[in-house]
């Protein structure tokens, strides 16, 4: 029997929940929502309920803790808390874990990665430690939003978070910067190509000029024989660039590829080499 979209929704809060299973694991209603066609007062309803049912813990960050949801005045105003970037936390619980393998026995759809159009940096397994970092933590490192950090600084980090064995030399003509089959997303191993940018770049804010001779290394980069695209630079990136991205992501997606596209900005460039003790 197919799952619909709530006991998804359930199984897919279980599954994150364990991720780090001493931990409580960051997740975002409205990423969620998006995901799985839902509203967010639909994803606040499903975990309310789960935790009703003791099949998860959550607590939110007040600017001091991760306070449990009992702890707050009422749901919403659990729900409402922006301390922690509008991110809340869950932590699946025994009768969560049990409440898991049954639905999994009763799915018998083929398993596959569910890959959004965009993919936030949080939601990739690899870059989990991400999640305990908070853009306060590196706003004294970033000018503008610029990060002064090379490239090469940037890809070894990334290599060795990805466990990736062969670092990439730069050069002019390559497809992309960084090419893995490590990446994990919803717990399946997919491909991921990268186009990293670092401080050789001397500006705040990346134009789609500034990816090659009219935006070729984009058009390279998609070229790749990836599921998810990402694009890296320790400043801003431009909307423009993000514009262009979506739109290559778009155009294999209406020729029935599942693909993603990932933006890490200056800010959480910087939040990724903090996380790993690079910076």
């Amino acid at each position: 029997m197919a799952l619909d979209r709530y006991d998804k929704l359930t199984e897919a809060l279980l599954k994150w929940g364990m991720h780090q299973p001493d931990e409580h694991n960051s997740f975002n209603t409205n990423q969620l929502a998006i995901q799985h066609q839902l509203t967010k007062s639909d994803v606040e309803q499903v975990a309310e309920q789960m935790y009703g049912n003791g099949m998860v813990d959550l607590c939110a960050w007040d600017g001091k803790r991760c306070r449990p949801i009992r702890e707050w005045p009422n749901p919403r105003a659990f729900w409402n808390s922006r301390e922690d970037g509008g991110h809340h936390r869950i932590k699946t619980l025994i009768p969560g874990k049990k409440r898991l393998l049954e639905l999994q026995r009763t799915n018998t759809e083929p398993t596959q990665a569910f890959l959004p159009e965009r993919l936030y940096l949080e939601q990739i397994e690899n870059f989990a430690k991400l999640r305990e970092v908070s853009p306060a933590a590196v706003r004294d490192r970033l000018r503008d939003g610029f990060l002064d950090v090379s490239e090469e600084q940037v890809q070894v980090t990334i290599e060795e978070i990805l466990h990736e064995p062969m670092h990439k030399k730069d050069w002019g003509g390559e497809q992309n910067d960084l090419y893995t089959n490590n990446v994990f997303v919803n717990g399946s191993r997919i491909s991921a190509a990268f186009l990293l940018k670092g401080n050789g770049l001397r500006k705040k804010v990346m134009q789609i000029a500034d990816c090659g001779k009219n935006g070729d290394q984009l058009v390279r980069l998609f070229q790749s024989p990836a599921q998810l695209f990402v694009v890296q630079f320790v400043g801003n990136i431009s909307e423009s660039v993000i514009t262009d991205i979506e739109g290559k992501a778009r155009g294999l997606r209406s020729m029935g590829r599942q693909v993603s596209y990932c933006t890490i900005n200056g800010q959480d460039t910087a939040r990724l080499l903090h996380a790993h003790g690079d910076l």
